[in-house]
Parts: structure tokens; sequence; C-alpha cells
């Protein structure tokens, strides 16, 4: 193999020099980490109202759509067209049910598997 350009010379002695980094202060067991105060800038058209009314919307909006959860389970529909009236994901859906279940909700019970028809159809032996 052929080495096109060699490296640059370099001093042992500055191999090994520290570098300075100003987020940090103090040194060994009494190190610290400098945070700087936020801007008030960060905050600025957002005030303690406008907050409060965000998260009373989101509230109110996934208490709509756990209502149509319910609903829907009921009448026996499937994850997947529970997810499309939501507008949750399938995931989503499966994650809402699994927590559910486990706070003690009365989820009904759904098999995997297709919708038997009430006459009994799919009870019929061939042969």
């Amino acid at each position: 193999m052929k080495i096109k350009r060699a490296l640059p010379k370099t001093d042992p002695r500055m191999s090994t020099r520290t570098v300075h980094d100003n987020r940090f202060l103090g040194e060994g067991i009494n190190t610290y980490i400098h945070k700087p105060s936020p801007s008030p800038m960060d905050d600025f058209g957002q005030g303690e109202h406008t907050k409060e009314n965000a998260s009373r919307h989101k509230k109110l909006e996934m208490e709509r759509k756990h209502k149509i959860m319910k609903a829907m389970l009921k009448e026996g529909a499937t994850d997947t067209e529970i997810a499309a009236a939501t507008g949750y994901s399938y995931g989503t859906v499966r994650k809402i049910l699994t927590q559910w279940r486990r706070a003690g909700v009365d989820v009904p019970d759904r098999r995997k598997g297709g919708k038997k028809d009430e006459k009994g159809a799919g009870d019929t032996v061939c042969g």
C-alpha cells in the first residue's frame, strides 16, 4: 500500500492537553454543569391562560375519542375500525385497550377471526 500523504508531526505534550469547556465548572467531585437562565423570549406570547386552554382542549378531545372507542367496543368493532373512526393509529388503540384492562375497566373480550353469522352458517360441514 502506498501512502499518499504522511500525517503531520505532533508534539507528545500537546496530545494529552485537556480541552476547556465553558459548560463545566469546578474540578473533580465538585464539577457542575452551568445552565444559563432561560431567555425571557422563550415564553413570549404564551401566558398561563393560553397554555391552560390548550391542555383543556387536548383533554376534551381525548375524552371524545374514548367515548367513541367505548361505544364501538360495545358494538363489537375491530381495532382497525376503531382506529379509522377515532384517528388514532392501530398501535395506539391497542395500547389504550391494554391500559383500560390493567386499570380494571370492563372491556369486551374479542376473539381473532372473522365474524360469525347469527344463523350459524359457519358451523356447516362439507361432505
